[in-house]
């Protein structure tokens, strides 16, 4: 044999592997069987946490489901509340609407039944109109 043959002879445990090599593959299994151990331990946690978080998440689902229930309840009384002070103010427009076109009415009856008196009115007013102007 040459003196490669020899060497190669020589390194081997008559399994054909070398020393160096055996060691190697019992290290990685050694690590990937720590490797598999620590992620069944990570996902045993992982559900631990997990089912411990399922009851928190419940309560604040159902804590939020309340606030905007009360959200929903508050803003229709608001709107209620708006909806009901419109309708008085409109109702009181309408009746000031009345009473304006009543007195209006009437002040031209009055005009139309006695014109004289209407226009001496106009110019006394007119008059005292101009004289508080005047002082300005």
């Amino acid at each position: 044999m040459n003196n490669l043959s020899n060497s190669v002879a020589a390194n081997t445990n008559g399994a054909g592997t070398s020393p160096e090599v055996n060691s190697s593959a019992k290290f990685s299994s050694k690590v990937g069987e720590s490797i598999g151990q620590t992620a069944n331990v990570a996902h045993q946690n992982i559900e631990k946490l997990s089912g411990a978080a399922h009851p928190a998440v419940d309560r604040a689902t159902a804590q939020a489901h309340a606030a905007v229930d009360a959200a929903e309840r508050t803003a229709n009384r608001a709107v209620d509340t708006v909806a009901g002070a419109t309708d008085r103010a409109l109702d009181a427009a309408a009746k000031v609407k009345e009473v304006h076109q009543r007195t209006l009415d009437s002040v031209r009856a009055n005009v139309r039944d006695t014109p004289l008196i209407a226009v001496a009115i106009a110019a006394g007013a007119g008059y005292l109109f101009g004289r508080v102007l005047r002082r300005r």
